[in-house]
């Protein structure tokens, strides 16, 4: 049965000042020795030590480990080294002892060449030479670097050679980066020592650590924390890759760390709302080769609930859309679906804005007093959420001003105000400007023709006879029936379109008005409560004053008028928000008026 044996040197204590301190090669080589010796990790028959060594005590100790009458052709023979190496005149390498005087390294310095000839004369054919040395003498000579390839120095004629080094070439290595401050060991001894113990360097989790994984780890390590260093390998006439160690950690537990932190991943990137990252890893974990099954399971499950989530977000992303692009009506259905499907899930509380927009507008056919027919069909009252009061779903008709005019209203001053009594009696009223015009008076088509002072008389008079308190909306009563809460252009929503109105622009050119209802649907021009005709067809008087904006019914001041007509080729005038004015006098043929009522 093959052995290993080891030789383990660290040198950091020097007679002559002028060798620059080490600070880590007596605890690196202590370190190296421990692991080495633990039977469950390196498992070497014989380890040897020596520290702060003279070149003689080196000479002696590296021509022991060496010794071909000590040793099998299969056996493993280890040499590690950490101090100073120095290069003479001729680039000869030399390791630097206790004595060794820093102007004369030629003669008291152990030159390299002596262990080359020592492993080329030994019977074994698995050597390991493993350096972690700082070779001060490897730059400028003459402002120029002078580097002597480490494999060159080591080759020699033997078989079967691994060599394992901090740093390519001779170049100045770890004690030249502040990281070094950081950690008990060396750079490259750090990731070394580190390697074994874990088990990390394990790379292919079959529990053993070849010297090739050994150095992929050093040299990712080393590679992550610093940039002015790099481990090098040489593999000189192996046959197969050299085992230096066991993996402490089974290959079992290895691969189900491995996948555990991927689950790790996974379940931080769909925290972070990568949810296609997260279901790579977790794919990546039930496609693995190793035979952890509840791991694999886990990762099945959470990439089911993954998916389920990632769905859920996906819709909860398109009902905010359709609240910012202001859909009335496609986000509230959107947010119950959702809700049926997805209880409890609210995280940026959508239900709360989405409130306003999913009420209902209760709808009553007609005044509660109606006995003489005052109000013909279409008619309907909208009571408008919240507001304590209901608006017509449709602008007034020709049919419904017809009883006013019937029960003497432009002859009873009861039901006028002052001034506009005076205006009826200067200009001679008796009915609306177009009453008698067949391209205005349709039973359903809106009444125009008539003023301010009209609109008010005819509200007062119906709210004698029905015994309700019924008048023209304010400006803001009416731009709230025809937007709602969510701020839109139009009635409809925020993109213009003709077809959703009687108006003049173009294509659409109107020439006059249409009946009441035939824009009603929630694919045509209805506000979010319903409500018809709030934009086109005829400009509706409000209560309101338009400079002052007081709500009143004295006095001659401008009037505001809301909601465009058919006669307007301007998209403006259809907003919601678009404000007219005109003296309350004025008699409009695209002018009219709706009623609404206090609750």
């Amino acid at each position: 049965m093959s052995k290993k044996y080891a030789l383990i040197i660290g040198n950091n204590q020097h007679n002559d000042s002028a060798w620059p301190d080490l600070k880590t090669p007596e605890i690196d080589a202590k370190s190296v020795a421990e692991v080495l010796q633990d039977r469950q990790i390196g498992g070497f028959d014989q380890v040897d030590i020596a520290l702060n060594a003279s070149v003689r005590e080196m000479r002696i100790a590296i021509g022991k480990l060496f010794n071909p009458h000590h040793h099998k052709p299969d056996d493993i023979l280890l040499l590690y080294f950490s101090g100073h190496g120095e290069l003479d005149s001729n680039d000869d390498l030399y390791f630097v002892g206790r004595e060794t005087q820093h102007e004369m390294v030629y003669a008291t310095g152990l030159e390299a060449i002596y262990i080359t000839r020592l492993m080329d004369n030994a019977r074994s054919q698995r050597q390991v030479i493993i350096l972690d040395s700082c070779y001060s003498g490897a730059f400028g000579k003459g402002g120029t670097e002078s580097a002597v390839p480490t494999k060159a120095i080591f080759e020699g004629n033997g078989e079967g050679r691994y060599i394992l080094a901090s740093s390519e070439a001779l170049q100045r290595s770890w004690e030249s980066d502040a990281t070094l401050d950081e950690v008990d060991h060396s750079f490259f001894t750090h990731f070394l020592v580190e390697g074994l113990r874990t088990g990390a360097a394990d790379r292919d989790n079959d529990g053993w650590v070849h010297v090739g994984e050994l150095y992929d780890h050093i040299r990712d390590g080393m590679t992550k924390g610093s940039r002015r260093q790099t481990p090098i390998q040489h593999a000189l006439n192996l046959d197969g890759d050299l085992i230096i160690a066991r993996s402490p950690v089974s290959p079992f537990e290895r691969a189900s760390e491995q996948l555990t932190n991927v689950i790790v991943q996974a379940e931080n990137a769909a925290a972070r709302g990568d949810y296609q990252r997260a279901e790579a890893l977790l794919n990546s974990v039930i496609q693995a080769d190793e035979t952890n099954e509840f791991l694999k399971d886990t990762a099945q499950v959470m990439l089911n609930a993954l998916q389920v989530e990632r769905t859920r977000a996906r819709a909860y992303e398109q009902v905010k859309l359709l609240l910012k692009k202001r859909a009335i009506r496609a986000a509230p259905t959107a947010w119950q679906s959702f809700t049926k499907k997805y209880p409890g899930y609210d995280p940026e509380n959508l239900a709360k804005r989405l409130a306003p927009a999913a009420k209902r507008a209760k709808i009553t056919p007609a005044v509660r007093k109606n006995e003489d027919g005052l109000l013909p069909a279409p008619f309907a009252w909208i009571e408008i959420p919240g507001k304590n009061y209901s608006i017509a779903k449709y602008p007034l008709t020709n049919a419904q001003f017809a009883p006013f005019i019937k029960a003497g209203g432009y002859k009873n001053k009861k039901w006028w105000t002052a001034a506009g009594w005076q205006m009826r009696e200067k200009e001679k009223w008796r009915e609306p400007r177009y009453w008698t015009d067949a391209k205005w008076n349709g039973p359903e088509h809106p009444v125009v023709g008539v003023s301010w002072y009209e609109a008010v008389a005819y509200c007062l008079w119906l709210s004698e006879k029905t015994s309700q308190e019924i008048m023209l909306p304010t400006e803001d009563l009416w731009q709230y029936a025809a937007q709602g809460d969510d701020r839109r252009e139009y009635p409809w929503g925020n993109e213009w379109d003709c077809k959703r109105c009687n108006n003049s622009v173009s294509p659409c050119d109107s020439n006059a008005t249409t009946p009441v209802r035939q824009y009603e649907g929630k694919n045509k021009g209805d506000s979010p409560f319903g409500v018809v005709d709030m934009a086109g067809n005829v400009w509706e008087w409000c209560l309101t004053e338009y400079e002052s904006k007081r709500n009143n019914l004295d006095g001659t001041n401008v009037r505001v008028l809301r909601g465009g007509s058919w006669l307007n080729g301007y998209t403006g005038n259809f907003r919601v928000s678009a404000r007219n004015r005109y003296t309350p006098d004025f008699r409009l043929n695209d002018g009219g008026f709706r009623l609404a009522l206090s609750l």
